[in-house]
């Protein structure tokens, strides 16, 4: 088990709870440089299983997970690594449930609120809508795209109680770019996976609980980052999972989003920050 955190001590600790309660060969917990009490409190843990990467500086999700795998990649005894937020953990008989689960080279749980309503930024795609008249299907009509409650193959992942074989270990740390730091990173690692001929599984048997907050409200560092990177994935190794007219598409979605949020200043801010940051990599990249 792998899980990346940052200055979310309550969280992890109901997390490493549920986990440690179930028997997994071992946990890795990649702190984030983390400036509250996380490093003393993980410091004066005992369970034999738990290991503790530190890392210096705050790199994201993306980073946090690219370190960790690093870490596992020399590490001998293991066949499969779950990942996680440090607000998720596999419901009581995951493991057991992951077991019974037909070969695949990475799995995907059924990733719900406390409440049992589905997780939608956690659930993967059946098929990624890549084009822009894909995109806009999807917009009509979401579950054309995702999973229907039954066993499926699918084109992408989340790192929400995704499980990922050892073969596969490799071309997941390739495609894994930390310069993403949030939101993205894992889509656009999955897809590439999936394009490699990774064969990827969406389960309802893997209950997995994602702790997170009932509004959907996306602040300006938030909005910053959701919109850099739909630019900055057409740059990264792994790719864009989708067509430049769908990122333009997105851009101009996230644009009405921030004319809909009070305060409107500092949304509209950091989309344009996002957008000015994550155009000036491409042009580098062009020598424009």
């Amino acid at each position: 088990m792998l899980i990346v955190t940052f200055n979310r001590l309550p969280q992890l600790r109901r997390t490493l709870k549920q986990i440690l309660a179930q028997d997994f060969y071992s946990v890795i917990v990649v702190d984030n440089a983390s400036t509250d009490c996380t490093g003393t409190w993980l410091a004066h843990q005992t369970d034999p299983r738990l290991q503790v990467l530190r890392l210096a500086e705050n790199t994201g999700g993306a980073g946090g997970f690219s370190a960790g795998l690093a870490e596992l990649s020399r590490q001998d005894g293991w066949t499969h690594v779950c990942l996680a937020d440090d607000d998720a953990w596999p419901e009581a008989g995951w493991l057991d449930a992951l077991a019974r689960e037909p070969d695949a080279d990475a799995y995907c749980s059924d990733v719900r609120r406390p409440d049992g309503r589905a997780c939608v930024m956690n659930i993967p795609y059946t098929r990624v809508p890549s084009t822009l008249w894909q995109t806009l299907r999807y917009a009509v009509n979401p579950a054309a795209f995702r999973p229907a409650g039954q066993r499926v193959r699918v084109e992408s992942l989340t790192f929400v109680g995704a499980c990922i074989s050892r073969g596969w270990l490799t071309p997941l740390r390739h495609a894994l770019d930390e310069r993403l730091f949030l939101y993205y990173d894992d889509l656009s690692a999955g897809a590439a996976m999936s394009r490699q001929g990774a064969r990827l599984v969406w389960s309802p048997a893997l209950r997995y609980v994602h702790d997170v907050p009932t509004n959907a409200y996306i602040g300006p560092r938030k909005r910053y980052y959701l919109t850099r990177n739909l630019l900055l994935l057409h740059d990264c190794r792994a790719g864009s999972p989708w067509s430049r007219p769908v990122t333009l598409l997105r851009l101009a979605l996230h644009f009405y989003a921030c004319l809909k949020r009070y305060p409107r200043v500092p949304a509209l801010r950091a989309w344009m920050d996002g957008v000015c940051d994550g155009a000036s990599v491409g042009k580098a990249r062009t020598g424009e």
